[in-house]
């Protein structure tokens, strides 16, 4: 058996757990128990679930706890302390957009952005965003930064 098939996952909803093999639209995070120490557990603050299923993907394979959130109002609603922040600075949305949520968290843990185009970059900077990684290109070194983060 790999390790791979020895993870036990469990997605869980707002309202309930659901099976693994639940439609993508009911998942909301991801949470990978590895019957080991407990990772340290990543938010990602993404609306869409496409591209929230990958990096909850990628964070979970750099053993990782990913916790998907489409928007966050208060980190002590989450029950958890997440030991950073991952999200996507973007203005494609037509309501608030998920970066806002960092303006309104005070206290708040190290926080990764990725951006696409210069107006994002300068609002992660803005925002004082800890890493600012550019797609496509840098969002291979997501999980580097995190452990640097992480294990800083």
């Amino acid at each position: 058996m790999t390790s791979r098939e020895r993870r036990r996952y469990l997605i869980w909803n707002a309202r309930a757990p659901v099976p693994v093999d639940s439609p993508s639209e009911e998942r909301q995070s991801l949470f990978v128990a590895t019957g080991e120490h407990m990772p340290a557990t990543i938010l990602i603050i993404e609306p869409r679930p496409e591209v929230a299923n990958a990096l909850g993907d990628v964070i979970a394979t750099a053993h990782y706890l990913p916790v998907v959130r489409p928007y966050v109002d208060n980190l002590a609603d989450l029950g958890l302390s997440p030991a950073a922040i991952v999200l996507r600075v973007s203005f494609d949305s037509l309501s608030d957009p998920p970066h806002a949520a960092l303006e309104r968290l005070h206290v708040r843990p190290p926080v990764i952005a990725i951006v696409c185009e210069e107006d994002e970059f300068v609002e992660a900077q803005r925002l004082k965003c800890d890493v600012i990684l550019r797609a496509p290109g840098d969002v291979s070194r997501l999980c580097d930064a995190l452990a640097a983060i992480v294990h800083a």
